[in-house]
């Protein structure tokens, strides 16, 4: 399977984070040219990218920041929508969120990514060529008590992925998710809290492969969506869940 993306430059929104990180390693080793887009803009290991610091969730400072991207590398093949609100949220039954946390993770995970997708399409629209990668959750397809903000907003990501899919199409620009099940990482402890030992045995039991999802496997996902090997594919949702029944 054909996964290079030699001389390509692809934008990957959260950058920073764990999920982020492990894209742009993938993404450097298939000889892409990754672009961090990060509030926090600064890495907690040694992977090497452009990072530029934004809050998605401002549409202007987005499309500012990708037409000074643009204007530099003069083109944008690929966008991998990582950045989102999640471990920080905690745990609530649905009248006990707070009304601040619900409207945050609307903003960064739902808005930050229609910010970002419109800030990209024209340039793509220009090439005729793109791809456009959205990182959703497994946890909408079957549901998670006590997020519904978390399971909501990415329930709508998913929705907002196939009508993108369905309008861009036409222009050769392919949109698709990538919604793993829970990934062993210090966001899901922190979302889990003290019962994130409980719930990750819960967890995998319920997969089909009794191992723990990781950053990588979710970022082997995001490549191959974002190379020739899925040129025909678009509008779909890749759950890596392990088989999660």
């Amino acid at each position: 399977m054909r996964t290079q993306l030699e001389g390509t430059v692809i934008l990957v929104t959260g950058g920073c984070g764990s999920v982020g990180r492990a894209v742009i390693e993938a993404l450097t080793a298939s000889g892409a040219t990754p672009v961090s887009l990060d509030l926090k803009a600064a890495f907690n290991g040694t992977t090497e990218a452009e990072v530029f610091p934004v809050d998605v969730g401002n549409r202007s400072a987005v499309i500012e920041l990708v037409e000074h991207i643009h204007s530099y590398h003069r083109r944008i093949d690929g966008l991998v929508n990582c950045a989102a609100v999640y471990g920080e949220l905690g745990r609530h039954p649905v009248t006990e969120i707070p009304e601040s946390d619900w409207d945050r993770c609307m903003t960064v995970n739902l808005k930050g990514v229609w910010n970002c997708c419109c800030a990209v399409i024209p340039h793509m629209r220009r090439a005729h060529s793109g791809s456009i990668v959205n990182i959703a959750s497994a946890a909408a397809l079957y549901g998670m008590p006590y997020a519904a903000h978390y399971v909501s907003s990415k329930s709508a990501l998913m929705g907002l992925t196939k009508s993108l899919a369905r309008e861009l199409g036409q222009d050769n620009i392919r949109v698709n998710a990538v919604a793993p099940s829970a990934i062993d990482n210090d966001a899901t402890r922190e979302f889990f809290g003290d019962q994130a030992g409980e719930a990750f045995v819960k967890i995998l039991r319920a997969q089909a492969i009794q191992k723990p999802i990781t950053v990588d496997d979710v970022a082997e996902a995001v490549t191959f969506f974002l190379s020739d090997s899925s040129k025909m594919i678009t509008g779909q949702v890749l759950s890596v869940c392990g088989g999660s029944m």
